[in-house]
């Protein structure tokens, strides 16, 4: 039975977002007019496929309104919620006309963007269908990127942006190393500062790792990590003991990005180690550290897009070590889900009117020094195999595990 909540017990959670969350379930046309401030909007046609991008826990509290008491389109995402498992649903049955009514404020992107003409760009027409992330570890850059492009769907964070924080630089140069207590205590304030700036893409939050570490001692940090915020998404390495551990991850209904990917051979075992996911998955093929070696970054997400096509498209690509705006646009073009980009690049896309590819778009694999990147294979690769079958050795992906330990002991005090 669905618990009916109150116009007064509604305020009292809006007090503390963190800890439900408010779905409007008209039409995105209504919900742009006016909603209640802090509402997301899952339309009532829309549920089985949105859901999970915007509740990622299904344990969590979760309020859903719409019109007023003579409309049962709330009641009816209720139920279809509650039948996709969620297991703390509540309704709000006075909706919008009784919140209206009691002379409350309301949120509606027409007032969002006139307040703030100067400072942002309003949401485009055409803005694309992959979601855009930050990648960055500042809650200030989050805000002005987010300003900056009038929206900002997630973020990816990592050791190495973490390292780079100017608080704990600030800290750092100062003498002060953090303790892994105070690391991990460092690495929580940013993100749950960083979790109400963005949307559906989550932020994803990478456990550490290094070739010693197991499967168990990944979910264990995973674990606590996403109790930290209720859109977190963990981050584990392309590697096998990664692999196990999203394996376990999915199967406790976790959100998991599945990073270092340099291959489709990876990409596929990422698909095969999660079937059992009641939601999407990431898998983070990294373009700009291929490109610089030689290699065609972007034709590896070609490669895996053409073959998650047999699939049954659990499996989300993000792309990844976005270096320059033909990345991003060949990110659109190709229809990648999602795609996480570094400040610099965002600002340029902003500028350019947040520009997306047009019919006559050609992407030219160029290096550095002009001359192009070597082609990338395509692979016929069963993803019906078990997942220890694919060959996940790749010496980028060693590589930058090794970084990310160097870049997370760089802020920790030595040992007594």
């Amino acid at each position: 039975m669905i618990t009916k909540i109150t116009r007064e017990e509604l305020q009292q959670k809006l007090e503390h977002p963190k800890r439900s969350v408010v779905l409007d379930v008209l039409s995105p046309e209504d919900y742009r007019l006016a909603h209640i401030p802090g509402a997301l909007n899952l339309p009532r046609d829309q549920v089985r496929t949105l859901a999970s991008d915007l509740v990622a826990r299904k344990d969590l509290e979760v309020i859903v309104y719409s019109a007023g008491p003579a409309c049962h389109a709330s009641e009816n995402v209720a139920d279809q919620l509650t039948a996709m498992g969620y297991t703390d649903v509540r309704h709000y049955a006075g909706g919008k006309s009784d919140w209206l009514q009691s002379g409350l404020p309301v949120a509606s992107e027409e007032a969002r963007n006139n307040a703030n003409a100067e400072e942002i760009e309003t949401m485009p027409a055409n803005k694309p269908m992959t979601k855009i992330l930050l990648d960055g570890g500042d809650p200030d850059e989050t805000q002005r990127i987010r300003d900056r492009l009038g929206f900002l769907d997630g973020q990816t964070t990592n050791p190495t942006l973490v390292a780079t924080n100017p608080d704990v630089q600030g800290r750092i140069v100062s003498g002060h190393r953090l303790s892994i207590g105070e690391q991990k205590e460092e690495y929580k304030r940013i993100v749950q500062k960083i979790s109400p700036l963005i949307g559906s893409g989550g932020v994803s939050l990478e456990v550490f790792a290094d070739f010693n570490t197991t499967a168990e001692q990944m979910v264990s940090q995973g674990e606590e990590m996403y109790s930290w915020i209720p859109n977190a998404c963990i981050k584990y390495p392309c590697i096998p003991e990664g692999l196990r551990a999203a394996k376990i991850s999915v199967e406790r209904d976790m959100r998991v990005n599945m990073t270092l990917c340099f291959s489709q051979a990876q990409a596929a075992a990422v698909y095969a180690a999660t079937k059992s996911s009641k939601q999407p998955v990431y898998v983070s093929p990294f373009v700009g550290r291929l490109d610089d070696r030689g290699d065609d970054g972007m034709q590896v997400v070609r490669n895996i897009k053409e073959m998650y096509r047999q699939g049954d498209g659990h499996v989300h690509v993000l792309v990844a070590s976005v270096r320059k705006m033909d990345h991003l646009l060949y990110a659109f073009a190709l229809s990648a889900e999602l795609a996480t980009v570094p400040a610099k690049i965002l600002e340029e896309w902003a500028a350019g009117k947040l520009a997306v590819p047009g019919k006559d778009f050609v992407y030219r694999p160029l290096g550095k020094n002009g001359k192009p990147l070597r082609p990338v294979p395509y692979q016929q690769l069963d993803l019906n195999a078990s997942w220890e079958t694919f060959d996940l050795k790749h010496e980028l992906t060693d590589k930058e595990i090794r970084k990310f330990v160097d870049d997370y002991r760089s802020t920790l005090a030595p040992a007594a």
